[in-house]
């Protein structure tokens, strides 16, 4: 259109609706009392709407292992579950992740993976869950989101035998 372009612009108005508030929390985080590097671990928690309106639509869990129980953003992330919910007020629903443990990410606070780390050091770790990470789901309260397990994983790696041959791979920059 060489002499019209003035006329490619329409605007109306529009209505936004946007959800009544509702409050989840997550308790009950089960880790396993320990882990050895290279193997599957299961982490589990309950999400609970604690607020007076359904929590509808998608949402992001992000799974920390920390050496405390505060999450700081340097907490390296295990995993980030992102799925569909639909939890009535007083509703809860249980959650699992499944991942080796010798691989692990630096995150953001907002759970962009920023950047892999080489794994978790041998030690006591604490899983922290913060859920609706993405701030999909309007909440009535947003600082009550995360929970840390009153227990902790403690993460090895694995023994080897002198003169015992052992098989393994390594990836690239392992």
């Amino acid at each position: 259109e060489q002499s019209g372009e003035g006329n490619n612009v329409l605007s109306r108005p529009i209505t936004v609706s946007i959800a009544a508030p509702s409050d989840l929390i997550i308790s009950n985080i089960i880790v396993p009392d320990s882990a050895i590097s290279g193997e599957d671990v299961t982490i589990s928690w309950t999400i609970r709407n604690q607020g007076a309106n359904p929590a509808t639509g998608w949402i992001n869990d992000a799974v920390y292992l920390s050496s405390d129980q505060s999450w700081e953003v340097t907490d390296p992330v295990f995993g980030i579950y992102r799925r569909n919910i639909n939890l009535a007020p007083g509703a809860s629903m249980e959650a699992s992740m499944k991942a080796k443990i010798d691989h692990a990410f630096f995150s953001d606070s907002a759970g962009n993976l920023t950047a892999p780390m080489p794994g978790f050091a041998p030690g006591n770790y604490y899983a922290i869950v913060r859920t609706d990470i993405r701030n999909y789901i309007h909440e009535s309260i947003e600082n009550n989101n995360a929970g840390t397990s009153t227990g902790t994983t403690r993460i090895d790696v694995p023994t080897l035998q002198l003169d015992v041959p052992t098989t393994m791979s390594l990836t690239e920059g392992e």
